[in-house]
């Protein structure tokens, strides 16, 4: 008997150590074990033309083996009767082979103004990760920002080829209704599995501005709030999401409401044949003891590229706003392209001496030039003088 439960005691603490570990490095292969423990993918409670769908839906993205993108976000909240400034968000990706950069803009209202940061994996070494964030309208000396340039080892993730979650995988998104922006692969997959898995759910094909969709309609109610949700799939754009809603009713506070609603337009890109958004609207509503709160968000689109040969410049410090003077702080194991202090040149990453010296080589140009204007001026001046003056004595009277 003694021996089974150590036994079993020494079972419960290797796996709890397994899962502590894998907790702690990110162990992606366990964690999606346990996911798949909770729910099956695809989740096979659906009807077989729905199962179709999201395997599509998933398989139309998956296709992208690398992109450039720009989404432009612009977001405003109501309170009350009152409208709060827009915020303006602007982000920027581009990824190829492993390699991916991404510059953020976002205006706040008020005084802080525009804030841009850039995040690079890969540069300005394969297994580097850069970072630098600043405000433009402040100078340098002002803000003194820095380019951070560590191991990407310490950053990456391994649940994908390139880095983690935080990086905005722009290929999922707009893909499910939990999933606009953060958006990730696995958020679509949890989504629909737990719709399946906890949900009272009709399927019917309906229209959606002429395009035949598949309507995916899920109830649920619970001990304090009921949930009712709809989801509309264009099998013929892609598998796309292009409508969704979620309300959500408190039963204890009969007063208190939620309501959110998004609606995307998808296109398709060539020579790629993907299906992807190119705009989205996107609007929530809270209502607590008779107020409301609405948040409305719209989404703009630009894709440059879809599986197509990307410009490697994109990677270029050079291509990253970085201005001249910045400093540049070095973390990688392997020696720094100069010794002692790092600045960012405009161009290249130098010393501090070196970058000081460019910077008085220009002056001493100036102040040369100046001289030599000025003596030129004068002797101009004086050339001019002595002729007038002798003019003069040749008029003058004896």
């Amino acid at each position: 008997m003694k021996c089974v439960l150590s036994l079993s005691f020494a079972v419960i603490v290797i796996f709890s150590v397994v899962l502590f570990s894998a907790e702690k490095s990110g162990n992606y292969h366990l964690q999606q074990l346990h996911q798949q423990m909770i729910f099956q993918w695809p989740p096979w409670t659906f009807p077989e033309e729905v199962r179709d769908d999201l395997v599509s839906a998933l398989g139309n993205r998956d296709k992208i083996e690398n992109y450039d993108i720009e989404v432009e976000i612009i977001s405003s909240t109501r309170h009350a009767g009152l409208q709060s400034e827009k915020q303006s968000k602007r982000t920027y990706h581009v990824i190829d082979n492993g390699v991916f950069a991404r510059q953020d803009a976002a205006i706040f209202p008020g005084t802080k103004g525009e804030y841009r940061s850039t995040s690079c994996y890969g540069c300005p070494k394969k297994e580097a990760h850069l970072f630098f964030g600043h405000y433009p309208q402040k100078k340098i000396a002002e803000e003194r920002p820095g380019v951070f340039i560590r191991p990407a080892a310490e950053i990456a993730s391994p649940e994908y080829n390139f880095p983690g979650k935080d990086t905005l995988d722009l290929r999922y998104m707009i893909l499910a209704p939990s999933g606009f922006l953060p958006c990730d692969r696995e958020e679509f997959i949890f989504f629909f599995s737990s719709l399946s898995e906890w949900y009272d759910y009709t399927h019917e094909v309906a229209e959606l501005d002429g395009i035949k969709c598949h309507k995916i309609t899920g109830r649920i109610s619970m001990a304090m709030e009921d949930i009712e949700m709809e989801c509309w799939i264009a099998p013929d754009q892609g598998y796309s999401l292009r409508k969704a809603t979620k309300n959500i009713h408190n039963k204890e506070r009969n007063e208190e409401k939620e309501n959110m609603s998004f609606e995307a337009e998808v296109e398709q890109h060539q020579p790629s044949g993907v299906w992807f958004p190119k705009s989205w609207r996107y609007s929530r509503k809270l209502l607590i003891n008779g107020e409301e709160t609405k948040n409305e968000e719209t989404g703009l689109v630009t894709v440059h590229a879809l599986n197509e040969p990307i410009d490697p410049a994109c990677f270029s410090m050079e291509n990253m706003d970085i201005p001249a003077g910045t400093e540049v702080i070095w973390a990688l194991e392997s020696p720094p392209p100069a010794k002692g202090t790092l600045y960012w040149d405009g161009h290249t990453i130098v010393s501090q001496g070196d970058f000081f010296l460019k910077q008085i080589e220009p002056q001493k140009r100036k102040s040369r030039m100046a001289l030599i204007v000025s003596v030129n001026a004068a002797l101009i001046f004086g050339i001019v003088a002595l002729h007038l003056y002798r003019r003069y004595r040749r008029l003058k009277p004896c």
